[in-house]
């Protein structure tokens, strides 16, 4: 064992893991492995070293974000990167019958080179055994106090809860859509847990009881993590798709029992399903940035979180433009050339996004488009929170976007 020097002593329990531990990898013992402290932090831990002369075992332990750890998982970055990213890291030495003898804090520079992850040291893939649950939680501002906006939960939860019936919707051969309920969850910020009820058991249709299951949790995963840099690709069927064709082939897997081999059609319905569930991921990501700044999804089995995607500021953007593209492959499109002057009634904003929803009445076509208010003056006092709190009817100039007749978005000129 290297030697540390006893002024980088720490004596606390923050660096240790109380609950949701699970092991990533595994020789003879836990070599690389996860969990959470007792204030919820994430923690990520390696085995380094052991004495046997002191009877005496070394681990790396590192508190890291939500979203670090699900690109670690992803195999987005490494172990490695992480630990140069690291303020603190700390070295935690049990003895071998597990008691924690000494716990130091040290940074990267103080690790001999040999006792350091390696450059490919991505996450090793994990066998997925997923659950009929799934929980999300609300991260920043009032939600860190475990409080919610009313209106924003509303949305919230109808959104999600059509992603689930969504990734269902590919599977409408095999059994009924399935009820989606919302169960109590443990304290954490600000949690919501959903249960999926079935309504029949398709397991006899399937190789095992899991493999559907797991098309429904790789499928999630996808639609948060990958699909919007696949989306061009995947609607004009002219680029090569790594994790569509995984999810496909995964697709195609279940019905390859009833002998049902006919990968256009699956592919067609799949792409279907996955222009439903982007618009409500869409609808999901919309509140972000208003009284919370994240949502982080997990699949839930025996109270261990199982992290799917997080939500964040940067998803809003990326789900928006993959809504757009999905629409230009599949619906009749027409964008203003210069800004029209349109009458409307604002029934959500969010004032720092500048973002929202409207209603508008165009060719006795009513819509509900997405409304995005240009510039960066201050939206407090104008009539775009006067038409919200008023329920007030405003005329607006700006650039709508009509997908079959509907208006769908329009970028808002500001005015006074």
């Amino acid at each position: 064992m290297f030697d540390i020097d006893n002024s980088r002593r720490f004596d606390s329990d923050l660096p240790l893991i109380e609950h949701n531990y699970q092991t990533l990898l595994f020789d003879n013992e836990p070599i690389l492995y996860t969990g959470t402290n007792k204030h919820g932090n994430r923690i990520l831990g390696s085995s380094v070293d052991e004495c046997y002369k002191k009877k005496v075992e070394r681990y790396f332990h590192t508190i890291i974000d939500p979203k670090t750890y699900n690109d670690f998982l992803r195999r987005k970055i490494t172990y490695l990167s992480i630990m140069q990213k690291a303020k603190d890291i700390f070295v935690i030495d049990q003895s071998f019958d597990g008691d924690t003898i000494q716990t130091y804090i040290i940074n990267i520079d103080d690790i001999p080179k040999d006792y350091l992850p390696s450059e490919k040291s991505f996450c090793p893939n994990q066998e997925i055994h997923p659950s009929l649950s799934f929980a999300l939680k609300l991260k920043g501002e009032l939600a860190d106090l475990h409080l919610a906006v009313p209106k924003q939960l509303g949305i919230i939860q109808n959104s999600f809860s059509g992603l689930l019936n969504s990734s269902f919707e590919s599977l409408k051969e095999f059994m009924q859509k399935p009820d989606i309920r919302i169960a109590p969850y443990a304290i954490g910020s600000f949690n919501i847990k959903f249960d999926i009820i079935l309504k029949e058991q398709p397991f006899d249709l399937f190789e095992n009881d899991d493999m559907w299951l797991n098309f429904i949790n790789e499928y999630m995963i996808y639609c948060t993590n990958y699909l919007p840099n696949e989306v061009d690709a995947i609607f004009t069927h002219d680029k090569e798709t790594h994790h569509f064709n995984k999810i496909l082939e995964s697709y195609q897997n279940l019905f390859n029992r009833s002998y049902d081999k006919m990968p256009d059609k699956r592919r067609k319905i799949l792409l279907n399903v996955i222009r439903i569930s982007a618009s409500e991921l869409g609808e999901l990501a919309k509140n972000i940035g208003t009284n919370f700044t994240s949502i982080e999804v997990n699949n839930v089995e025996n109270d261990i979180e199982t992290p799917i995607g997080i939500l964040d500021s940067s998803f809003i953007d990326s789900i928006q433009n993959t809504i757009e593209i999905i629409e230009d492959k599949t619906s009749r499109i027409y964008t203003d050339k210069e800004p029209q002057e349109y009458e409307i009634q604002i029934y959500h904003i969010n004032t720092k996004t500048r973002r929202g929803n409207a209603n508008i009445r165009r060719k006795d076509i009513m819509s509900k488009p997405e409304i995005k208010i240009l510039g960066d003056d201050p939206l407090e006092e104008t009539k775009y929170t006067e038409s919200l709190h008023l329920s007030k009817w405003i005329k607006v100039k700006g650039i709508a976007r009509t997908v079959d007749d509907k208006v769908k978005s329009i970028d808002v000129v500001f005015e006074t």
